[in-house]
């Protein structure tokens, strides 16, 4: 649960900058 919250969060951050992480798909199918 930890590194999934890390990812989400990370995720957001980078969306908050206007960009799209490459890897947010492969974060959200695992």
């Amino acid at each position: 649960e930890g590194l999934r919250f890390a990812a989400r969060a990370a995720a957001w951050t980078v969306s908050r900058a206007g960009a799209e992480p490459p890897w947010r798909t492969e974060i959200d199918g695992s």
